[in-house]
């Protein structure tokens, strides 16, 4: 990770948005763009944040990002046809859209449910109600002997 991430700051070492573009690398390598495509989609300059809000009608929060080549780009969180929040990060607008689930009880897409809710209580110490797999209790299991052993 830490090399992948040398690398492309060294081909986007003039970009502001290195991080950020990083960020959403290894997300869609982790999840898959199809299953991003559930949570996170982009959209144009001309599109307006709240009808795209109001179009998604969806029960679920997403992620939309709005650019228009220059300036700051802007996040939105969705969720019931709603904008919940308008944010400059992606991390931040990812982190919304993990409390948005905890905030709102809702379950997670099933492609992204094991990374959603080791990020959940792993990195945002969020306990987690929902059901579990038996590869997430897997992993977490072998983390958390792994943790213990090395104190």
């Amino acid at each position: 990770m830490v090399q992948a991430r040398q690398q492309y700051k060294e081909a986007y070492e003039d970009d502001e948005e290195c991080n950020e573009k990083l960020a959403l690398s290894m997300l869609v390598q982790m999840l898959g763009k199809k299953t991003l495509s559930n949570i996170y989609k982009q959209y144009e300059l001309m599109d307006n944040p709240e009808e795209v809000a109001q179009k998604s009608i969806s029960p679920y929060p997403m992620i939309g990002y709005f650019t228009n080549g220059v300036g700051e780009p802007s996040y939105f969180v969705f969720v019931e046809g709603q904008i919940l929040i308008k944010l400059n990060l992606f991390a931040k607008a990812l982190g919304i859209w993990l409390f948005s689930h905890y905030i709102f009880n809702l379950e997670y897409f099933k492609d992204i449910k094991d990374c959603a809710l080791f990020l959940q209580e792993f990195v945002f110490s969020l306990p987690s109600g929902q059901r579990k797999t038996s590869s997430y209790l897997s992993v977490t299991t072998s983390i958390k002997s792994y943790a213990d052993s090395s104190l």
